[in-house]
């Protein structure tokens, strides 16, 4: 094993796609009204599901992920019935604190967990979502935030945003004392943790100019999201 153990853990690819007025619960005019769900497909690399994997007891379905809706002049809010200037993305995740524990805490002291949202390959669009954007008419920009309910693990975080050639956003969680956690409480061998990504877009025109013919029109009713999870000791 090198001195630098790092494992590339593919985790999800979410497909959000667009439903027609017909199958949408959602709809609160009967024009351009959509639907947006996530559909999950998981893609292992060195096992990624014994370290990570998402949480199917929550989310959309069950599915491990919360996708946001839009409509023509901006993104709505969670019961469907207003427009919002910020759509969000959520994932659940279980991390398997024993089994990171096995695999770095003897040459680390601290995990260090990157998620990287973008688009996936097949998704061809001029829209850059991941990147702060201003015009005279308003502006984009997207942040992210993360939660875990345990006492006395201290997470730190940073993010990488996108910019015109990035066509991603990074949250990095630092889990600085995970390893000394789980000595003192080894009873508990996985926890879980939600990690939240906000869109947010100015109403109106600019939402229909900048982002709705994108996600719309221009992409054929198919936009397509991925998470990569990066986990390594630090």
């Amino acid at each position: 094993m090198t001195l630098k153990t790092k494992m590339s853990l593919l985790v999800f690819l979410t497909s959000l796609s667009i439903v027609s007025i017909g199958f949408s619960s959602w709809s609160i005019t009967a024009e351009t009204t959509a639907e947006i769900n996530g559909n999950i497909e998981v893609d292992n690399v060195i096992n990624s599901d014994d370290y990570i994997r998402l949480d199917t007891t929550k989310g959309y379905n069950n599915t491990g992920v919360d996708c946001f809706k839009y409509q023509d002049y901006g993104y709505l809010n969670s019961e469907g019935t207003s427009i919002t200037d910020t759509g969000y993305i959520r994932a659940y995740f279980v991390l398997d604190v024993e089994k990171c524990y096995q695999l770095l805490a003897g040459n680390y002291e601290k995990l260090k967990i990157d998620f990287k949202l973008g688009y996936t390959d097949n998704t061809l669009t001029s829209l850059n979502l991941f990147k702060y954007y201003i015009t005279e008419g308003g502006y984009q920009d997207i942040s992210s935030t993360f939660s875990c309910n345990y006492d006395g693990i201290n997470i730190s975080s940073s993010e990488i945003m996108g910019n015109d050639t990035l066509y991603s956003y990074s949250k990095i969680l630092i889990f600085n004392n995970l390893f000394d956690y789980y000595k003192k409480n080894n009873s508990i061998k996985t926890i879980d943790f939600c990690v939240e990504y906000a869109l947010f877009a100015s109403t109106g025109d600019f939402f229909y100019d900048n982002i709705f013919k994108y996600l719309y029109m221009d992409m054929i009713n198919v936009v397509n999201f991925k998470i990569e999870v990066e986990i390594s000791g630090v």
